[in-house]
């Protein structure tokens, strides 16, 4: 993947531009935000539930799947927990496997050409994710 600016330190990442989200996959949203409001005083800004289509996983198409997602904002960058809710995903491996982290990090680059294994943000403000231009639901 191509860098734009390598961040000399965690202040300089979380200021960079270029990088414009992190996403936590978590296995209990609500949980979750009760914490972060506990702990740290932040409320989302949206927080929804929708059905994901199009899903690949391990090079399989996949029925539709569920996931409930909370958007944050840290300065120049969105935070985004995630939980899945129901049908096979990547989000629900990584609660099964019990997993709570960070699952993507997104980040701009200059050229938005799609290559396979690359993520870029796209002309419309999306997000390139496997074959499909997603639009960032903000």
């Amino acid at each position: 993947m191509e860098i734009i600016k390598q961040a000399g330190s965690q202040s300089d990442f979380l200021g960079n531009p270029d990088f414009f989200e992190v996403c936590i996959n978590v296995p209990d949203l609500d949980q979750s935000l009760e914490q972060l409001q506990s702990l740290f005083k932040m409320t989302p800004y949206l927080v929804r539930e929708t059905k994901v289509r199009n899903i690949e996983l391990h090079g399989e198409k996949k029925p539709d799947a569920r996931i409930k997602f909370a958007y944050f904002r840290a300065g120049l960058m969105r935070l985004e927990f995630l939980q899945p809710i129901e049908g096979e995903s990547i989000w629900a491996e990584f609660v099964e496997k019990k997993v709570t982290g960070i699952q993507h990090i997104g980040c701009r680059v200059r050229d938005p050409t799609p290559t396979p294994g690359r993520r870029v943000a796209g002309p419309n403000g999306g997000v390139w994710h496997g074959m499909v231009w997603r639009p960032l639901p903000y």
